[in-house]
């Protein structure tokens, strides 16, 4: 199954990309853009908002035309999104930023396992459950070890930046 094998390492960077990320987009935004809880909280549930509108249009997307082309999309919109972040510090633009660029970015997950329903589900039922299996646990595994991966490189990026002190 050639298709697996692209499936599970997309899947792995995904998590992995999720863990590393998600603890300090809170850390980015408290630092970094000074927002105060209440703005805090709306930037987190944009973040969220977004991830759920499109993740259900980008699924229809899919269902009607089941090719790459919506996962591509939403791949690169995480690094677009990820990108902006870093000189972003004002409230409405990481609002925008969370809600459009990172909630597209969150389809690629429900994405890949619509794909893994249709590339693994055409063969044998045994070998599609334990392929799907296999990519949750991908995910899991890469939530994991993700946060730790993350805290490494911020404090290897803190020591370089100068004016910020290192762990």
């Amino acid at each position: 199954m050639p298709m697996f094998t692209a499936l599970l390492t997309t899947l792995l960077l995904i998590g992995l990309r999720d863990a590393m990320t998600a603890p300090y987009l809170v850390l980015l935004a408290i630092e970094h853009a000074h927002l105060p809880p209440v703005l805090l909280g709306l930037f987190l549930t944009a973040r969220a908002a977004g991830a759920i509108a499109f993740g259900i249009l980008f699924g229809a997307w899919f269902d009607r035309a089941p090719t790459l082309r919506p996962l591509a999309v939403s791949l690169a919109a995480g690094v677009v999104g990820y990108a902006m972040l870093a000189p972003t510090t004002g409230f409405v633009p990481l609002l925008l930023i969370g809600a459009v660029p990172l909630g597209i970015s969150s389809a690629a997950f429900p994405l890949l396992f619509a794909l893994a329903k249709l590339h693994l589900g055409a063969g044998d039922r045994l070998k599609a459950e334990r392929g799907t299996a296999i990519l949750r646990a991908s995910f899991s595994a890469a939530w994991g070890v993700g946060p730790a991966v993350g805290a490494i490189a911020v404090a290897r990026s803190a020591d370089r930046v100068p004016g910020v002190a290192g762990p």
